[in-house]
């Protein structure tokens, strides 16, 4: 009887001094670069121009360096802060603000975060006037290497695109398509989605909608025909766009046009600064 109140004893203390195995010194004693979570999804209340904020579901990666003498990071600590800010709105300048948490808490020198998710705009279609959602996947993250606080917004923008060779040589018409354009930049200073939303949109043949109807198609048929492009044409204009951009920094803009007589989709991309490559971004 004894032995097992003793037994019960020692398990209660064991329950009350858990170890903390990731504080542990590390076998191999490297540093590494990041350690994290990834595709941690979350709802989150995100800043819209138009109406204030929008109830979002993010997919979050979270991530922090780690010193060659600890074994690991505590990885609950993410979620626990995660927790914290998903209640409130979260703006770009919350970034900062989360990434300096997020440091503190894991005790770390180096902090990086990004979150992805469906955002919705609304559009009136060109003559009828008819409002409609449209979806676009977006994201922003940052990341925090000492003082250094770098931010960016990431989006990707449906667009049409018409082949100039196809108008140029057929006698009656031109292969168009959608595209999506993938566009990331650094930013300086507040950028909304929806003004880089548009500053993609300006670029294509066309632009794309949700609700249209047949007095919309014909101008939109008509708009595309009357301004074909490639897609080198859409990344060179683009890149044109965000080069005269003030608050744009380092971008990276990546557009795919999935051909519709080819049996294979068509790219073209371009990046400008040093951090896409260096963060494993591009």
């Amino acid at each position: 009887m004894l032995v097992k109140v003793l037994r019960e004893v020692n398990n209660l203390l064991k329950k009350d001094h858990l170890e903390d195995v990731q504080a542990e010194q590390a076998v191999q004693p490297v540093a590494l670069n990041r350690v994290g979570i990834n595709d941690f999804k979350l709802p989150l209340t995100v800043a819209d121009r138009k109406s204030g904020t929008q109830q979002v579901v993010a997919r979050a990666d979270f991530g922090v360096n780690l010193t060659k003498n600890q074994r690991g990071a505590h990885l609950s600590r993410f979620v626990e802060l995660a927790e914290k800010y998903r209640s409130a709105k979260f703006t770009l300048n919350s970034v900062g603000e989360f990434l300096r948490a997020m440091r503190k808490k894991l005790g770390a020198s180096d902090a990086y975060a990004r979150f992805d998710f469906d955002y919705f705009v609304s559009k009136t279609s060109p003559r009828s006037e008819k409002p409609g959602l449209v979806d676009y996947p977006c994201g922003f993250g940052g990341r925090l290497q000492g003082d250094e606080l770098t931010i960016w917004i990431t989006t990707r923008v449906p667009l049409t695109s018409l082949c100039p060779c196809s108008k140029s040589n057929s006698d009656s018409g031109a292969h168009n398509q959608r595209a999506i354009v993938k566009s990331s930049a650094v930013i300086d200073g507040m950028l909304w989605l929806e003004e880089m939303i548009a500053l993609v949109e300006e670029q294509g043949s066309s632009q794309v909608y949700s609700l249209l109807k047949r007095e919309d198609e014909a101008y939109l048929t008509d708009a595309a025909y009357n301004n074909p492009k490639f897609v080198e044409d859409i990344v060179r204009d683009l890149n044109h766009s965000f080069l005269g951009h003030p608050k744009i920094k380092d971008f990276t803009i990546r557009c795919i046009s999935y051909e519709s007589i080819h049996n294979h989709n068509a790219y073209a991309s371009i990046s400008h600064g040093k951090f896409w490559a260096e963060n494993g971004l591009v």
